[in-house]
């Protein structure tokens, strides 16, 4: 005996349901589990229909049962969890769920959304631990499928795990090589763990599929300018701003990349109408803000205008010492040397690097408020810490500030 079929059997439910005769549905189907007891289904209907009426305590004892007869049913398994959950036992919910995603014959669409159901809930750590060691069981149950990988290196990347992410996305790029957001996430923790070449190569490999995904291109670009290989990057953030015509992030990031690259090659003309364009995209980009500032600053010119752009990147961006100190230099520039050791000494206080250039210019400042033995001090430091400046030795030999 099979019983009715499952959709004649949801029927006849839907109606004593919606009459509000749960206990004529509720016999039905404990009818059907006693002519059938190795049905899961039956159990699973039962369940559901107490649990969905509030009958929490009954759902629970017809599913413990149907668990103990097939204790490797990944359904009935993630139906008691969602009991469980449902009367906030989260430990045993979760228990339930660690042993359906232990299982290899789960539906792995339906544990991802699972696995994702906690991203709303992070930066909770539970929520984070609990997402990081289901994501970790579907690489064991589900080992040939590219998805399992992925979004286990999602959730180490949240977890802020990143040469284990990277693994896992290699990973699934080698079983599955087709989801191009799984290449950009690889292309961007290597870029932001500064490995150079591998984001060049990966980004490359990428693109040979990818061809036309603008931030991908930004990426490879972006790579080369660190490399200082200037006409490769130029190329490719070109291909960027080229390809994509509605996502000002992108388009604020590239020509600001593009000004960066521009300057590195001399073309200051070129530079200054690409921080335009990124600032027409993005007013409080605080890296072109700053970036363009500082260079301006360096040829003297619109040094008004500079500082107004640097003072904005630092309320953007408080506490970043290569912002303060191009602040401090403009200001210098301006002659406003009281005001320029301010901001001087807000960089120091958050350089964390040792900045030759920062110590050199507190020096020039030092020396431009009377004192000389500070400035010289500075000096010194600067070249301490591998200052390259073609003045700075005659700064410390002569006691005075040299432009």
């Amino acid at each position: 005996m099979t019983g009715p079929s499952d959709e004649l059997l949801a029927k006849k439910e839907a109606i004593y349901l919606k009459e509000g005769k749960v206990d004529k549905a509720a016999n039905d189907i404990q009818a059907l589990i006693d002519a059938n007891p190795s049905q899961m289904r039956y159990y699973l209907l039962l369940g559901e229909i107490y649990n969905s009426n509030n009958f929490q305590d009954k759902a629970l004892k017809v599913l413990k049962t149907a668990e103990k007869i097939d204790p490797k049913n990944g359904r009935v398994h993630l139906a008691l969890a969602d009991i469980y959950r449902d009367k906030k036992d989260y430990e045993s919910s979760y228990n339930e769920l660690i042993a359906a995603f232990n299982l290899p014959d789960m539906d792995i669409e339906q544990e991802v959304k699972i696995v994702l159901g906690y991203v709303p809930k992070f930066p909770d750590p539970n929520a984070k631990a609990s997402a990081l060691e289901l994501s970790r069981l579907l690489t064991v149950s589900h080992p040939d499928d590219s998805r399992s990988y992925a979004l286990y290196g999602d959730m180490l990347v949240q977890s802020e795990k990143y040469k284990e992410a990277k693994d896992n996305y290699r990973k699934s790029i080698e079983l599955n090589g087709q989801v191009y957001e799984v290449h950009e996430q690889l292309i961007r923790l290597e870029l932001g763990n500064n490995e150079i070449d591998n984001a060049v190569k990966d980004g490359e490999d990428a693109l040979s599929l990818f061809p036309n995904q603008a931030w991908l291109n930004y990426l490879v670009g972006v790579a080369y300018e660190q490399k200082k290989d200037f006409k490769k990057a130029l190329s490719y953030i070109q291909n960027a701003t080229s390809l994509e015509s509605q996502d000002k992030e992108l388009l604020s990031q590239g020509y600001s990349s593009l000004g960066d690259c521009y300057h590195s090659t001399g073309n200051d003309i070129k530079a200054f109408d690409a921080y335009n364009k990124s600032l027409s995209y993005n007013p409080d980009n605080a890296y072109t803000l700053n970036n363009y500032a500082y260079y301006l600053s360096v040829k003297g010119a619109d040094l008004d205008k500079a500082a107004s752009m640097s003072k904005h990147s630092n309320e953007i961006q408080p506490n970043t010492a290569s912002f303060e100190d191009t602040y401090a230099w403009i200001l210098f520039k301006q002659k406003k040397y009281a005001d320029a050791r301010v901001w001087m000494e807000k960089a120091l206080s958050h350089d964390k690097d040792h900045s030759a250039v920062q110590a050199e210019h507190y020096g020039d400042i030092l020396y431009n408020l009377g004192d000389t033995n500070g400035a010289v001090d500075s000096w010194k430091k600067a070249k301490e810490y591998g200052g390259t400046s073609p003045v700075l030795e005659r700064k410390i030999n002569e006691k005075k500030y040299v432009e």
